[in-house]
């Protein structure tokens, strides 16, 4: 296992939910992003991939990269492992068209977002058992999450050959020895800043 650091990435970005949006709304909405905000990247969100993957073209043809992000939000594990293999499928479309500018994301948060990691009918309260019982849940939500995680670079792998990442909660310990890039999400408003470090396989981020 190497022991060099993780190479940061210059990215300056955010996260866009495109759920349900006109082409010509994501479209707008992207040039601002690239324009007027000064990005160079956007996290695009979605449940569905075909709609995720119209806003990664969008994207791609005004010069963002992309992160795509599938919104598995409630969902079954196997409908978010399934899911995770078209969008990976179709995100290898993208990567051959646009090298070194399209990364995925297996996930984000499954400790409450999916089903399994913390019992609860629904993500907001697992989500609270989480925030209320931290500390007792810790190291079911470790071994579940990492037995979780394993699973989803298994489908993404052989599908898409480009940097595999998963964004992380706070309270959250995967290892990242697996994935192509380190990304925990840090929330410091009601905004979201995704915060990426990008590091060489098989080497944890410090």
């Amino acid at each position: 296992m190497s022991t060099e650091s993780p190479r940061m990435v210059n990215v300056r970005g955010i996260s866009y939910l495109v759920d349900e949006m006109a082409l010509e709304d994501i479209q707008r909405d992207l040039t601002i992003i690239a324009e007027g905000l000064q990005c160079n990247s956007v996290m695009l969100m979605c449940r569905d991939t075909t709609q995720l993957i119209m806003a990664a073209r969008s994207a791609l043809d005004i010069g963002l990269d992309v992160y795509l992000r599938p919104d598995a939000t409630d969902r079954t594990q196997s409908w978010m492992l399934a899911n995770l293999a078209e969008l990976a499928e179709a995100a290898e479309t993208l990567r051959r068209d646009h090298p070194d500018r399209v990364t995925l994301l297996v996930g984000s948060e499954f400790s409450h977002t999916v089903p399994g990691v913390v019992p609860g009918p629904k993500s907001f309260a697992r989500l609270w058992l989480i925030i209320r019982y931290r500390r007792v849940l810790r190291r079911r939500i470790d071994r579940r999450l990492r037995k979780l995680l394993t699973r989803t670079i298994a489908v993404a792998r052989p599908r898409f050959h480009g940097p595999i990442t998963y964004s992380a909660a706070a309270w959250e310990n995967p290892d990242w020895s697996a994935f192509d890039l380190g990304s925990p999400n840090r929330r410091a408003s009601a905004a979201t800043t995704h915060a990426t470090s990008r590091c060489k396989p098989a080497t944890s981020p410090s």
